[in-house]
């Protein structure tokens, strides 16, 4: 992925003179190791990572506490090709300050360098959650992901990235990337490069090629936006914001096995379901069938040692499916018939991460197997309760599983972890709505409508509520906004039906 690791670039030299030897008061003899500290810097910025690298060990001699010294000292050891020392440096330095992720981001970097995507993947986790959620990380593991030959998580990465920072270079020139260069999808590519020229500067080294690229390929057609919401109805709920990806379509023998399992795991009718599969198979093997088979075996039924030969069966025919660096270590067990006591209940190999786990619901979550992704989603944040993005996915697949319930409180921890975040807040209140509790929905939008005023479908929902209420005159108010808001749009349309059908008539006058 060409330049795809300069969007940390900014990390090596930044802040380096901003812990103390910024512009202090004038001193008649400045501290020596603060004079180390700037020598130190200009030969870094130079390159002289030999000449900076004694400066640096003697600064962090004197005041070991100093978490910019050190970041600086992994700088050096890293420009000069020595990788352990580096670690060990910004290792030192993100334990001295906890709030920086500079230095977690940097070791990252030194070890996606390396090919160690398991040890970038840690380091750029912990530098997520000290952040909060961050566009630039996200982005950062998007391309762990997609360097690691997995293109499924490297797009719900940098999907989530985009969530969180529609606008961000990084990550639109990031997704263009696996477009153009892992999914050879080259409209959807144009797209995402459009979408990242609008954001570059004049000297940008690579504008000229991407639009060159665009105007080569054209601008990809827009995407299909959500289905019409009738009108005094809820809104359809915002989807993880990942983009849609051509496949081939399947052989229908295939096309129908899958569908018949699916149906059957719905009903939880799932011997009925492994049947279906392991007749299919028998006939024409196949990635997908012999993956579900392995979830059914595994997920469904609780038979971890036939999970584990399936995945093992899979992994050998199809090495390069992105699906192998999913397989689990112990397969998750799920008794069938009896309700598991605690010491039933499926665990989590100790091994696993709750990042680890949340990437892989992020994949089957990608792929719409929202029953898979409800299961890793729940692990993920039993593992790890911090885990924002974790908590936001549970609430979307859980009110796509229509379990209400568990969308309402997975909304509810992911708005306590992140107040600000208007999609969290919008959600709960679509599930409260959905649930009957109209009161809290709408003090949820109001509130949703003070930082973000000109948000569609909170208006819309607003309207819907005070409809129902027969309170038609704020009904009116919200409306009249979403047909401001949305014009031609699917709930502008919507607004202005309603609108009309609801048209205000003047009092009968008096007669004389």
């Amino acid at each position: 992925m060409r330049d795809s690791v300069r969007t940390l670039s900014w990390l090596v030299l930044w802040g380096v003179l901003g812990s103390g030897c910024g512009a202090p008061d004038p001193v008649p003899s400045p501290v020596p190791h603060d004079v180390e500290m700037v020598k130190a810097v200009d030969l870094l910025e130079h390159g002289d990572a030999a000449g900076a690298i004694p400066l640096l060990v003697h600064v962090v001699e004197q005041v070991p506490s100093n978490s910019v010294a050190w970041i600086n000292l992994g700088s050096a050891y890293a420009l000069a090709g020595e990788s352990p020392p580096a670690l060990a440096a910004f290792a030192q330095a993100a334990t001295l300050d906890r709030a920086d992720t500079r230095a977690l981001e940097l070791a990252a970097q030194l070890e996606m360098k390396a090919g160690h995507w398991r040890e970038a993947r840690v380091l750029l986790d912990q530098a997520n959650r000290r952040e909060g959620y961050s566009p630039r990380i996200l982005t950062s593991m998007g391309v762990v992901e997609y360097r690691a030959g997995n293109l499924d998580m490297a797009e719900a990465f940098l999907s989530q990235a985009l969530q969180a920072d529609e606008h961000y270079g990084a990550a639109l020139y990031n997704a263009g990337v696996v477009q153009r260069d892992g999914r050879k999808d080259m409209a959807r590519a144009a797209a995402y490069f459009e979408g990242y020229l609008a954001q570059a500067g004049q000297d940008d080294t690579r504008a000229a090629d991407l639009q060159a690229f665009v105007a080569q390929h054209g601008v990809a057609p827009k995407a299909p936006t959500a289905a019409a919401p009738v009108p005094i109805a809820v809104p359809t709920p915002v989807p993880v914001a990942v983009p849609t990806v051509a496949v081939t379509a399947p052989p229908a023998s295939v096309a129908k096995a899958l569908a018949l399992s699916k149906a059957s795991i719905d009903r939880k009718a799932y011997e009925e379901a492994l049947v279906t599969l392991k007749q299919a198979i028998e006939k024409s093997e196949d990635p997908d069938l012999l993956w579900r088979l392995a979830e059914v075996y595994g997920v469904h039924l609780g038979m971890s040692s036939k999970a584990a030969a399936t995945y093992k069966r899979f992994a050998a025919a199809y090495p390069d499916d992105a699906r192998v660096a999913l397989i689990p270590g112990p397969v998750p067990a799920a008794p069938v018939k009896a309700k598991p006591s605690a010491s039933q209940a499926p665990t989590v190999a100790s091994a696993e991460t709750g990042a680890e786990l949340w990437t892989q619901a992020l994949a089957a979550h990608r792929r719409n197997e929202s029953a898979r992704a409800l299961v890793l989603y729940k692990q993920a944040v039993a593992k790890d309760p911090t885990l924002f993005g974790a908590w936001h996915n549970l609430g979307l697949v859980a009110k796509t599983e229509g379990d209400l319930a568990t969308a309402q409180q997975a909304f509810e921890k992911a708005l306590a972890l992140r107040p600000d975040w208007s999609d969290a807040r919008f959600m709960l209140a679509v599930v409260l709505h959905e649930r009957g509790d109209d009161d809290h929905a709408a003090e949820l939008l109001d509130e949703l409508l003070i930082g973000s005023a000109n948000h569609v479908k909170a208006h819309y929902l607003l309207a819907v509520i005070h409809a129902k209420a027969n309170s038609r005159g704020l009904a009116r108010t919200h409306f009249e906004h979403v047909r401001r808001l949305d014009g031609d749009g699917e709930f502008g349309l919507q607004a202005r039906d309603w609108l009309k059908e609801n048209e205000r008539t003047s009092p009968p006058q008096p007669k004389r």
